[in-house]
């Protein structure tokens, strides 16, 4: 009975493992969430003298963004901690990237979101998917920020942490590196517009942050890369996330001309052919190009190549 539970090693298999973090992930979220609402709503109700006026409160937005980043973070911090009282004995460990080295691989990450979304817009604005309707500013930007840097410390601890670390070392490397990005994909099933596509080009975007993850050796490069990724693309160049409209609180404001199997339509270029072409060539440079970390064998996601 013990070997269908738990590896030669000593340590709970890796399809518990992912089963678990998943429960685990969910079942936070949705503990700390209550757990807030239950402070923070009769809260509000007080001191906004009942539902009208916390309705009509314009700050009522930015609390949930905010709140919501907690749960990300919590979230997040339960994951590693279970992470690493699961694989103690495998000598494997989480490795977020600290010092100079850690610092260089976070920059690269977030430039080189940066720079995708830059590509993704050119492409969209300039092929006459999208038309340029304004610039502005909004508070609302520090917000989003704030959620986005979570929301990539969160899903990269999850998918290129957890559930790769508890593979890495126990089945080839291509499994290390699809089975997390495909839970990915799937993790937004519940977003406007998600299909075929927009589900591929998620998991292609797993890929390239798990390649990103082995070449560097710490998930500093892929949550760089995450943040980036989803905050330009939302709040400065105006193109939906995934489906979610930040236009509200975007440096350049744009609305989409016509829907098409290039540019996403109602999920946002991430389920579009502009997407995936830039995305397969990402893939294809990361693993040739990404600088490697000082020491990358430590990072749990680099164990397959101890296989």
């Amino acid at each position: 009975m013990k070997k269908i539970f738990f590896s030669p090693d000593g340590c709970l298999r890796s399809g518990w493992q992912m089963a678990l973090y998943m429960v685990v992930y969910f079942a936070v979220s949705q503990a700390v969430t209550m757990a807030l609402s239950m402070v923070v709503n009769p809260l509000l109700l007080f001191l906004l003298g009942g539902v009208e006026g916390v309705r009509a409160w314009p700050g009522l937005m930015a609390l949930n963004y905010i709140l919501l980043a907690v749960v990300n973070l919590v979230a997040a911090w339960a994951l590693a901690a279970l992470f690493a009282a699961l694989n103690k004995k495998r000598g494997v460990k989480l490795c977020f990237g600290v010092g100079g080295k850690g610092l260089r691989q976070l920059g690269a990450g977030l430039l080189a979101g940066a720079a995708s979304m830059a590509v993704v817009a050119a492409m969209l604005y300039g092929f006459g998917d999208m038309r340029f309707t304004g610039f502005g500013f909004s508070p609302m930007l520090a917000v989003y920020l704030v959620l986005f840097i979570t929301v990539g410390i969160t899903e990269e601890t999850l998918c290129r942490g957890v559930l790769q670390g508890a593979l890495a070392g126990r089945v080839p490397a291509a499994a290390v590196v699809l089975v997390p990005s495909v839970l990915f994909g799937l993790l937004h099933f519940a977003n406007p517009g998600f299909g075929l596509l927009p589900c591929l080009n998620i998991i292609l975007v797993g890929v390239l942050f798990a390649l990103v993850t082995l070449r560097s050796g710490s998930l500093a490069a892929a949550i760089g890369y995450h943040i980036t990724w989803n905050f330009f693309q939302g709040n400065v160049f105006g193109i939906l996330v995934s489906g979610t409209d930040t236009n509200a609180a975007s440096l350049i404001s744009g609305e989409l001309t016509r829907a098409n199997i290039w540019n996403g339509g109602n999920f946002g270029a991430e389920g579009g052919l502009y997407v995936t072409l830039l995305l397969v060539v990402s893939i294809a440079l990361a693993w040739k190009f990404w600088p490697k970390g000082e020491a990358p064998a430590k990072a749990a996601a680099q164990l397959p190549n101890e296989a």
